[in-house]
C-alpha cells in the first residue's frame, strides 16, 4: 500500500510527498511488531493506516479478512473496538478538564450497553490493572507523573478490549527510568489478555525489548524485516547496522537503559 499528501505549491505546481511506499506487512496475532526508523521513515504513517485513522492512498488494510476502508458507521464503530492507539504524549492524548475515570467510560459509553455502574466498575479494574488505584478515577491529568498519565492512556485503549494495539512511540517522552517499567506492563497485559501490538519506535533498544517481529523502514519503505533476533544477530543494510549501533543498551537486571 502506499500514502501520498498534498504538499505545498512551488513555482505555480503543487509537490506530493510519499509518505509510505509499496509497503506490504503482516501483523502476527499474539505478537508484537516492531517498527522502527528514523523521524519521517513514515512508521506513524503506517500505524495511522493500520487502525483506520487514515486511509491509504493506493492499496488497502485488511484486518481478520476485511478491508477497513468504505464500510458504513455501525461497521466502522464496531471494527474501531478492535482497533486501538497509544499515542507518544500521554498528556496531549488526554482532556485536562476531564477526570481519568470518566475519559475511560466515555469508551464504554460509546462501545458497549454497560450501565452506568458497570461503566465505572469497569474503570476502576482497568485503574488497578495497570498499576493504578480505584480511587485515581475522580483525578484529573496534571495530578498524575508523564509514566501514569501514559498507564492511563493504555488503560483507555484497553478497557474496550481491542484485538490490536498500535503503540505509537508510546515511551519515548518518558523518562528512560519510567520506560522499562511500561514496557514491562504492556508484556504482561499482552500475556494476560492475548493482545497484539505494533510498536513504533525511533530506538532500536526499546524494539529489542518488546517486540518479537521488527519491520525497518526507511523513506516510507521497509528496508529489512524479520524475527527480533535476525535483526540483531545478523542485520542485512548498513541502515540497521547504523540504527543498532546508535541504540541504548538495556539493563536486564535493573531494568533501565543505561
Amino acid at each position: 500500500m502506499g500514502k501520498t499528501y498534498k504538499g505545498p505549491w512551488s513555482k505555480g505546481r503543487r509537490r506530493n510527498v510519499m509518505a509510505l511506499d509499496d509497503v506490504s506487512l503482516q501483523v502476527r496475532e499474539g505478537r508484537t511488531l516492531g517498527v522502527v526508523g528514523e523521524s519521517g521513515s513514515g512508521k506513524s504513517t503506517l500505524g495511522r493506516l493500520l487502525i483506520d485513522l487514515e486511509s491509504p492512498t493506493r492499496g488497502a488494510v485488511r484486518f481478520r479478512g476485511r478491508e477497513l476502508s468504505h464500510r458504513g458507521r455501525e461497521e466502522s464503530l464496531a471494527m474501531r473496538k478492535q482497533l486501538q492507539i497509544v499515542f507518544q504524549d500521554p498528556y496531549e492524548s488526554l482532556n485536562p478538564r476531564m477526570k481519568v475515570g470518566h475519559a475511560l467510560t466515555e469508551a464504554l459509553a460509546i462501545h458497549t450497553k454497560m450501565t452506568k455502574g458497570e461503566r465505572r466498575a469497569t474503570a476502576e479494574e482497568y485503574l488497578e490493572r495497570v498499576g493504578l488505584s480505584a480511587d485515581d478515577f475522580w483525578k484529573f491529568p496534571h495530578q498524575f507523573s508523564g509514566g501514569q498519565r501514559q498507564r492511563v492512556c493504555i488503560a483507555r485503549a484497553l478497557i474496550v478490549e481491542p484485538a490490536l494495539v498500535v503503540c505509537d512511540e508510546a515511551v519515548s517522552a518518558l523518562d528512560v527510568s519510567v520506560q522499562a517499567s511500561i514496557l514491562e506492563l504492556l508484556r504482561e497485559l499482552q500475556r494476560d489478555l492475548g493482545l497484539t501490538y505494533v510498536f513504533i519506535s525511533h530506538d532500536l533498544g526499546v524494539i529489542k525489548n518488546i517486540a518479537s517481529d521488527v519491520v525497518v523502514m526507511k523513506s516510507g519503505q521497509i528496508v529489512e524485516r524479520g524475527e527480533v533476533g535476525e535483526i540483531f544477530e545478523d542485520p542485512k543494510t548498513d541502515y540497521t547496522r547504523e540504527l543498532i549501533a546508535a541504540a541504548p543498551i538495556v539493563d536486564p537486571h535493573s531494568k533501565r537503559f543505561r
